[in-house]
């Protein structure tokens, strides 16, 4: 793993806990719904509002925080991840970007084994600059 790589994804790891204790009430809530009355419709909705609080959060802080050079490889790993021995991680990374409907859209590529376009990502994960994602 180069040392660009090695940076980028400790970089995420802290990104992901600042943003997961932006949700953190909404996680408790669910947890102690899920423990009161196990494991209902409202205790999955309340997740999935967490999960989706949390990516935002992720998001703005990635956007903030990360230099262009680091978002760039970031994209460029998400795209070829197919061929990277880390793929699971940068899977977990996406997974931590992505909201439950940006979710639901990247399981139905890999589901229809389309390869996603650079437009497709930018559309997506409403990038304004699209030149992260050149090849």
């Amino acid at each position: 793993m180069t040392d660009d790589k090695k940076t980028l994804f400790n970089k995420l790891e802290s990104i992901n806990e600042e943003a997961h204790n932006y949700a953190y009430n909404l996680w408790e809530e669910a947890g102690r719904l899920e423990d009161e009355h196990g494991y209902t419709d409202e205790v999955e909705e309340k997740k999935i509002l967490a999960s989706d609080e949390q990516a935002s959060s992720f998001k703005e802080i990635f956007n903030k925080e990360l230099t262009i050079e680091q978002k760039k490889l970031f994209w460029k790993l998400v795209k070829n991840a197919d061929q990277d021995p880390d793929r699971g991680l940068i899977e977990q990374y996406l997974d931590w970007f992505c909201n439950n409907s940006e979710r639901m859209k990247i399981c139905l590529i890999k589901e229809m084994s389309k390869l996603a376009t650079n437009q497709y990502f930018a559309d997506l994960f409403q990038i304004k600059n699209f030149n992260y994602l050149e090849d």
